[in-house]
């Protein structure tokens, strides 16, 4: 079972398990260079910024260009800079959060609407669900299927995962379902 303190440590456990995410990197206020070199790396329309310093920071913008990532790292004393899931917001099919305990109780927090964070998905959930792994109504959810077998596949059992499923492979894994953030004691 793992223990998940912060932000940091999420992000850590994250890449140690080899989860699919976009591509993304942490970044301190004194790197520009690097900043530049990860987002020529890594083109895309839209880009995301968000502080890794305090959890649920309004100090974020999920649909930056790369001269806003630029203006605007400065003002984080640590930030991640990613490529922004609102690339393929037309794709998304599933966003929120689910939780799978040892018993196979599922709860899962999100929507089928088209939105730029986790956190808008589960602010504005449409699917409020406490069931069990084995509830017929889940395969009425798009991609609820999908983010079980997942959690299931890595051993996400008694953690939250953020999450978004896709209609196609994203990724850095090129898989159709991404992770945004792991939790159990934040």
């Amino acid at each position: 079972m793992y223990q998940i303190y912060n932000k940091l440590e999420s992000a850590e456990l994250i890449e140690k398990l080899n989860l699919n995410v976009l591509p993304q990197k942490m970044f301190k206020v004194n790197g520009v260079q690097d900043v530049e070199g990860f987002l020529d790396s890594h083109p895309a329309q839209f880009y995301s910024i968000r502080d890794n310093v305090k959890s649920n920071s309004k100090n974020r913008n999920h649909k930056a260009s790369k001269e806003d990532i630029l203006n605007s790292y400065q003002k984080f004393d640590i930030c991640t800079v990613g490529v922004s899931q609102f690339n393929y917001i037309d794709n998304q099919v599933l966003t929120g959060n689910i939780l799978i305990d040892e018993k196979g109780n599922v709860t899962i927090e999100g929507t089928n609407e088209k939105c730029d964070s986790a956190r808008e998905a589960v602010n504005n959930a449409k699917y409020h669900i406490n069931t069990d792994i084995f509830d017929k109504k889940l395969k009425y959810i798009n991609g609820a299927y999908d983010i079980i077998d997942y959690v299931l596949e890595h051993n996400l059992q008694n953690v939250v995962v953020e999450f978004s499923v896709f209609n196609k492979n994203i990724g850095v894994n090129q898989e159709k379902v991404l992770i945004w953030e792991l939790r159990t004691n934040y």
